[in-house]
């Protein structure tokens, strides 16, 4: 009943996921998600690849048709189509991959279990007869009638087994010597008759291996009585082939002989090179796929990682091996809380969420329970992939939208306020007869004009926060655009890149300009990096005059300001997009000092 159960594991498992798969397919369709659920095919695929072949590959076929359906059904957008189709592929080649090693497996692992059911029973049955070899042997040397008497069933034993047993005599130097006795499979897998075997010597028939090893195998046969090794023998014809051997030391009063067992092992060599050959090939899908892939034990240690894992970490995947995932990529002495993984141990199902490192990376994790043929819980599969960039795009998305809401509101709000200015004024000069009063509100006219030009100029910089993806922007290069002749600048942030928006020229312009604006007195600019708390701080001073305690914060308010209001304010929310803060700490009296900080994870050392 347990087998019956165990059968119908895979199929529950399967339809399970499939069900899973496509309700998610539905339901992110449904509300115009056309990534990331896609994954999940790959679940039920090699389940059903790995357990039913030939119908797991057709049923996998079928699925992946279902996939590129409802997807069609759901939109018309070429672009999307197009990749809908190359992931329809990838889930065939998959399938296809998959029901070929399994195949294979299966094929293999049939052939060393019969291979090694033969070669225990055969053990089993040689070493019986070897006693009883050893018996006869014995006897012969005490009385000849008891030879005559047990003549027939030795030689009836002797010719009987399947693997060549070789008799022979040590020479005086302790090599072995002349073949006493071999049976028929000995000459058989030697292409000798045995009138010509016993004619030669063990290191006649040997291969390079086996001449080579020779003194070292006779002194552990001394020493021990008996021996079983790996070596290789030379036929007639001059061909080398693998053997097992399985040698005893008979003592005799007058004479030592060494009775040997040999077995051709070429095809055992051959399986067991298919095997890796097949574990290589195994290894070379699961390192190709650009997602992190580990097998944990159930203990949470690791049993297998693909390179992807490692390289999270810039390790091997052989130097995760035994080591616990927690303590791989989090650096903790104890599991995480609210890890996937440990939901899918304690829920029995596929279980997934977010983690995020230690450094910030942000990653899509997933927990597969494996169970072996009974049912037993044998360990996990986990699935990880990098969301960081993802989710930093998501934040300038958001954030981005939120600006554009304020900019619509101010914008709206001044050019409204500043038109009804200019109507007001426009109404008064027509009115008006003297050309001095009319002078007068014209030049008012001229004043409202000239704030609504600012503030339009302010929106045309504002509108460009966020259209471009923040990248990795190295800061010596962005402070040398904005330095000029009439202010000198000290840079010693030399090699550090920090991840931003594009605009952030425009914080550097902004500074500089304000300390030539507003600095009196300042003779230069330094600029330098320290780290805090695991964040970098960039520190930009001057020698001025400073900045009043009570306006260290106002300065970043919109409109404040002798000029236009808006440089300071603009340069917080450019920073701001990417999560970079921007105060003013310095003494008034002796300098501004304006501290830019990154966060960790979104800043880089030149190695």
């Amino acid at each position: 009943m347990a087998s019956n159960q165990s059968e119908r594991i895979p199929f529950i498992v399967l339809t399970i996921t499939t069900a899973i798969c496509i309700i998610v397919n539905l339901y992110s369709l449904s509300i115009g998600w056309f990534i990331i659920f896609q994954n999940l095919y790959y679940i039920p695929i090699i389940i059903a690849c790995i357990y039913y072949y030939k119908r797991g590959l057709l049923f996998s076929i079928l699925l992946a048709g279902l996939y590129f359906f409802l997807f069609a059904a759901a939109t018309t957008d070429f672009d999307l189509l197009q990749g809908a189709a190359v992931r329809v592929l990838l889930f065939i080649l998959i399938a296809v991959v998959v029901t070929y090693l399994s195949m294979q497996r299966a094929e293999l692992v049939n052939l060393l279990s019969q291979s090694n059911d033969e070669l225990t029973a055969t053990n089993e049955e040689l070493l019986a007869s070897e006693e009883e070899i050893k018996s006869h042997i014995d006897e012969l040397y005490s009385a000849q009638q008891i030879i005559t008497e047990t003549k027939d069933r030795y030689l009836a034993l002797f010719e009987a087994a399947g693997d060549a047993i070789f008799l022979n005599g040590i020479d005086a130097d302790g090599m072995p010597g002349k073949f006493n006795e071999v049976n028929g499979r000995a000459c058989e897998s030697l292409g000798y008759t045995r009138e010509e075997l016993l004619g030669l010597t063990v290191i006649d028939i040997a291969g390079e291996k086996a001449i080579r090893e020779a003194p070292n195998r006779m002194k552990e046969l001394f020493e021990q009585g008996h021996a079983i090794f790996e070596s290789d023998q030379k036929r007639k014809d001059g061909t080398i082939f693998p053997v097992e051997v399985s040698s005893r030391l008979i003592r005799h009063p007058d004479e030592t002989l060494v009775l040997s067992v040999v077995r051709d092992i070429t095809e055992r060599k051959a399986a067991e090179e298919a095997l890796r050959e097949l574990e290589r090939e195994k290894s070379t899908i699961l390192d190709s796929m650009p997602v992190m892939l580990a097998y944990l034990n159930p203990d949470l240690t690791v049993r297998y990682a693909n390179r992807a894992s490692a390289a999270v970490v810039g390790m091997s995947p052989q130097d995760l091996i035994g080591r616990h995932c927690f303590e791989i990529w989090h650096g903790r002495s104890e599991s995480c809380e609210h890890c996937p993984v440990l939901s899918s141990m304690a829920s029995n199902r596929i279980e997934e969420g977010e983690v995020q490192l230690p450094d910030g990376r942000i990653f899509h994790q997933k927990g597969c329970p494996v169970y072996d043929d009974d049912g037993n819980f044998e360990g996990i599969i986990e699935f990880g992939i990098d969301i960081t960039r993802e989710r930093a795009a998501e934040d300038v998305l958001r954030l981005t939208s939120e600006k554009l809401q304020i900019l619509s509101s101010i914008t709206r709000h001044d050019i409204l306020n500043h038109i009804t200015t200019v109507l007001g004024f426009l109404e008064f000069a027509e009115e008006m007869s003297v050309d001095e009063t009319q002078a007068h509100y014209l030049n008012r006219i001229k004043t409202a004009s000239q704030n609504i030009q600012r503030a339009i100029e302010f929106t045309r910089e504002y509108e460009n926060l966020g259209i471009d993806e923040p990248r990795w922007l190295l800061l010596e290069k962005q402070i040398k655009k904005v330095a000029t002749d009439q202010l000198p600048i000290q840079n010693d942030c030399s090699g550090i890149s920090i991840f931003a928006d594009p605009m952030i020229e425009k914080v550097f312009e902004n500074l500089y300009d304000n300390t030539l604006r507003h600095a009196d007195g300042a003779t230069g600019i330094h600029i330098h990096c320290e780290t805090d708390d695991g964040d970098l701080l960039i520190i930009w001073e001057d020698d001025g005059v400073g900045v009043l305690e009570e306006m260290k914060e106002k300065i970043f308010n919109r409109g404040f300001g002798k000029n236009t209001g808006f440089g300071l304010f603009l340069s917080r929310e450019i920073l701001a997009i990417t999560g970079i803060t921007i105060t003013e700490n310095g003494i008034p009296g002796k300098g501004a000092r304006f501290e830019i900080r990154v966060q960790k994870g979104k800043f880089e050392r030149a190695a």
